[in-house]
């Protein structure tokens, strides 16, 4: 009782001294609007406490201000019109002052201080766009506001990282519109072959599109695209090289790495094998699976066309202990098996298109559809192919000396699967100054810190994208908590009543913090919506846009169907 009887004290100090303070302003504000009246009339008068509060008195017993003001002062009265302007000025600072004074105090009797909020219609005005896709070229669209109803897209060229389970709507609701309005070239991943009618539909009509399945996409024609092809001389073999290492996941223990640095020597004289002799995947398989049985027939190839380093280096792989070389053999193991099943090795048997086609004239669009299954098994060859697409834009903005244009959209739903890319982290660095936009979505941030190798790489990935999303339903408890964290705590101010001894009662305010979004809270956020995190600015929330119930997006797809352009 003590506390909150010093409570009210206190606020009724506060109150009391406001009240004196208001009262002080108030005569201040009427005799400068007496003096200010009379200087700009050209009659300056002496203002006085005297004088002021006889004028004023005069005028609110009903006399009219000309009577007041010569009654007072003895001079003529300025002209009424003058006089009512400055009252107003002097009306309108009034109201000023109280609302301030008024706000201090509240402020002062609650204790509250300022805590985490959602982000205001004015906070989220930086993101607004406008639905003409034309007028907001290369901006990655989160959603509609669930406060304003307008667009929310990111800046040009900031990358993003999303994370919800299966059904949540990160295909249909981000993948796939996003795909449906860049204006420039777009590699798409699906697990749902389903989507891609739309896709193809709307994409076609402005440059190539080519469809990537090796694990089936019924009644769709595909292409085929081999790492082999790209293996053109020895820089592209051991690019080729390294990206199928890293993407064969035996490069998470750091124990491994000179292992790995050897198999990047061996595979680099396959791969240059295999394209110089024409026997192109197939041939890259048998001897990966043959080792040292096919020593002798790749170093001949490799001799016969000059290739004296890479053959070196190749060879050097014969010459290490039996640990080191089961280590490279294992890992090369690992990769035959990948190219070997028939999905892929039909996939490979030629190149339908180059990462060179993705930087020309026309936009082009790859759609890359996972199995359904055992997709794990296929990461290497999405990696590899991403990955080259990836260098040729570094390569084309090297030579611009700025980002291509029209900016590169990588739009991977299942990012886990189909992008095991340990320069991830950098990748998410340069993207914006290379002109390549980046959408990743994930279930967790398990997933990440499982691929990557831990939890300061995940970290990482996630403070490099500006733009991130969390959707419904995710069940990892790290994932929501590192959001939860990230929104910050709230400061709620509480009330309580309290009857003393002598039955009389007091009431008390306090301010406690609680998050602004509880853990339970985003586990059980509502279908359709999102939670939207970018760079500095207070979270909002959004509903995603689904492609096959927007409106703009609908007759995008529907329009573009009526004349619609062939997959290439």
């Amino acid at each position: 009782m003590t506390a909150a009887h010093d409570r009210n004290r206190s606020s009724g100090t506060d109150m009391g001294l406001l009240a004196v303070v208001t009262c002080l302003a108030l005569a201040f504000v009427g005799a400068a609007q007496i003096w200010a009246t009379s200087v700009l009339a050209g009659r300056e008068v002496t203002v006085t406490a005297r004088t002021a509060l006889a004028f004023w008195a005069e005028l609110l017993a009903g006399g009219s201000a000309n009577s007041a003001w010569e009654a007072s002062f003895h001079r003529p009265a300025p002209p009424s019109w003058l006089f009512t302007t400055t009252a107003l000025v002097a009306i309108s600072l009034c109201i000023a002052l109280a609302w301030v004074g008024l706000k201090v105090a509240s402020e002062r009797q609650t204790g509250t201080s300022e805590g985490a909020n959602w982000a205001t219609r004015r906070e989220e005005s930086a993101l607004v766009v406008t639905r003409d896709t034309d007028a907001r070229h290369y901006r990655l669209v989160a959603g509609i506001s669930t406060l304003s109803r307008r667009l929310l897209a990111g800046e040009d060229c900031v990358s993003a990282v999303v994370f919800g389970p299966n059904g949540s709507g990160k295909t249909a609701g981000l993948v796939v519109p996003n795909t449906l309005e860049w204006s420039g070239s777009v590699v798409m991943t699906t697990a749902k072959p389903q989507d891609l009618d739309a896709v193809v539909a709307a994409r076609a009509r402005i440059g190539p599109v080519w469809i990537i399945a090796p694990g089936g996409a019924p009644g769709r024609p595909t292409a085929s695209w081999s790492p082999v092809d790209y293996a053109t001389d020895a820089d592209a073999a051991d690019r080729m090289a390294g990206w199928l290492v890293d993407s064969s996941g035996m490069t998470g223990d750091p124990r491994a790495r000179p292992w790995n640095a050897q198999a990047r020597k061996y595979l680099k004289g396959l791969l240059l094998a295999a394209r110089l002799s024409g026997r192109g995947m197939a041939g890259f398989v048998e001897w990966a699976y043959d080792g040292e049985l096919a020593s002798e027939h790749v170093s001949q190839i490799l001799a016969e066309h000059g290739y004296v380093d890479v053959l070196r280096e190749y060879r050097s792989t014969w010459r290490i202990h039996e640990e080191g070389k089961g280590s490279v053999m294992f890992t090369a193991f690992g990769l035959a098996d990948t190219y070997n099943r028939p999905g892929v090795m039909q996939a490979t048997t030629r190149s339908d298109f180059s990462a060179d086609d993705f930087f020309g004239s026309a936009p082009a669009t790859l759609l890359l559809v996972t199995p359904q299954s055992d997709v794990e098994r296929f990461t290497p060859y999405f990696t590899s192919l991403i990955s080259s697409i990836v260098h040729a834009a570094e390569q084309h903005a090297a030579a611009l000396g700025g980002p291509v244009n029209p900016r590169l959209l990588l739009a991977l739903d299942e990012a886990g699967n189909v992008f095991r890319y340990p320069r991830l982290p950098h990748l998410l660095t340069t993207a914006r100054g290379n002109g390549v936009q980046l959408l990743l979505a994930y279930h967790d941030i398990a997933q990440i810190e499982h691929l990557f190798g831990g939890r300061d790489v995940a970290r990482t990935i996630l403070s490099n994208a500006k733009l991130r999303m969390l959707l419904p339903g995710v069940g990892d408890v790290e994932t929501l908590r590192y959001f939860s964290d990230l929104l910050g705590q709230t400061a709620v101010a509480v009330t309580s009543h309290q009857t003393g001894p002598d039955g009389r009662r007091s009431s008390a305010q306090s301010e406690h913090h609680e998050p602004l979004a509880p853990i339970h809270r985003l586990q059980q956020l509502p279908r359709g919506q999102a939670l939207l995190l970018y760079e500095n600015l207070p979270p909002a929330k959004v509903r995603l846009r689904f492609w096959f119930k927007d409106r703009g997006l609908r007759d995008l797809h529907q329009d573009a169907s009526q004349g619609r352009g062939d997959v290439a």
